[in-house]
C-alpha cells in the first residue's frame, strides 16, 4: 500500500497555508481538484496509473504546474460504476488551465518506452465515466494517512451549510486530528458539472489512519463546550443532506514540489 499524502483531504500544507487548518486567505491561489471517476477495464490498470503515469504526474509537479496527484482504490461503497479515482490539485486558474505538454514529458521520464503503447495500454485498461472540478472552501491539516472517506452532500441554500462547516464542524475535526483519531479533514464544493441530475453539490473528506468510528460527541464537547451538541446535529441535518458515502485506499502519489 502506498503511504502518502491523501491530496483530496490534505490540500493545505502543499500550499504553505499552515498545519492549524485554514480557510482560504484572501492572498491564496483557489486549490482546484480534478475528480475523475474511473471504471477498470483490466487487472493491470493499477500497474498502468502507478508505473507509467505517476512518474509523469511526479515530472509535472516538480515544474510547478499542479500541486499534486493521487490515485484510489474504492475499498468500501459501490464501485459498480467507479471503482478507482484519480485527483489532479492545482493552486489557482493559471495551474488549472496550464498546458502541460505530456508527450515531452513522457519521453524524458520513460525515455525506453513508446508513447503510442503508453496510450493503448491506457486506453485497454479502463475508461472515463465521469469528471468534476471542486473547489477548496476549509480545511484541517494533519499527518499522511492510507484512508479516506468521501462524503457527498446536497445543500440548497451553499452560504448556510459553508457557515455551519467552518464555524461549527471544522472544529470538531481539529480537535479529532489533533487527538490522533482523525488524520485531517477538507470541505469542497462542486464547480462542474451542475444541473438538476447531479446529486450533490459539497464533499466532506476526512483523512483516516484507521477504520472505526470517532469520537464525534466527546470531541464536540471540546470544540464547543458550551454548545447543545444534539440540537447542532439536528440543525445540520436541515441544512443539508448526506448523499453517499465511501472508503477508497491511497494506491499512489506523487510528493510535493521540491
Amino acid at each position: 500500500m502506498f503511504a502518502g499524502k491523501s491530496l483530496w483531504a490534505l490540500p493545505l500544507a502543499l500550499i504553505g497555508l499552515g498545519a492549524s487548518g485554514v480557510a482560504q486567505a484572501q492572498d491564496a491561489p483557489t486549490v482546484y481538484a480534478q475528480v475523475h471517476c474511473m471504471q477498470s477495464t483490466s487487472a493491470d490498470y493499477e500497474a498502468v496509473e502507478t508505473e507509467i503515469w505517476q512518474p509523469m504526474h511526479q515530472a509535472v509537479v516538480d515544474r510547478g504546474m499542479k500541486l499534486g496527484w493521487a490515485f484510489y482504490g474504492v475499498s468500501y461503497g459501490d464501485a459498480s460504476e467507479c471503482d478507482y479515482y484519480t485527483v489532479n490539485q492545482y493552486a489557482g486558474e493559471e495551474q488549472l488551465n496550464a498546458d502541460v505538454d505530456y508527450e515531452a514529458i513522457f519521453a524524458e521520464v520513460h525515455p525506453d518506452k513508446s508513447w503510442d503503447d503508453a496510450w493503448r495500454q491506457t486506453y485497454d485498461t479502463r475508461r472515463i465515466v465521469r469528471s468534476e472540478l471542486w473547489t477548496m472552501v476549509d480545511g484541517v491539516q494533519g499527518p499522511d494517512a492510507p484512508m479516506i472517506a468521501v462524503n457527498l452532500m446536497w445543500a440548497d441554500d451553499g452560504d448556510a451549510y459553508e457557515a455551519m462547516e467552518s464555524e461549527v464542524w471544522k472544529p470538531v475535526h481539529q480537535v479529532l486530528t489533533d487527538d490522533g483519531d482523525r488524520a485531517g479533514w477538507a470541505f469542497w464544493s462542486l464547480m462542474s458539472p451542475g444541473g438538476t441530475e447531479v446529486p450533490y453539490n459539497y464533499a466532506t473528506v476526512d483523512a483516516l489512519n484507521h477504520i472505526g468510528l470517532a469520537p464525534i460527541a466527546d470531541a464536540f464537547a471540546v470544540a464547543h463546550p458550551d454548545v447543545d451538541s444534539e440540537a447542532v446535529m439536528a440543525e445540520s441535518e436541515t441544512v443539508r443532506s448526506l448523499v453517499r458515502s465511501e472508503i477508497w485506499t491511497l494506491l499512489s502519489g506523487t510528493s510535493p514540489q521540491q
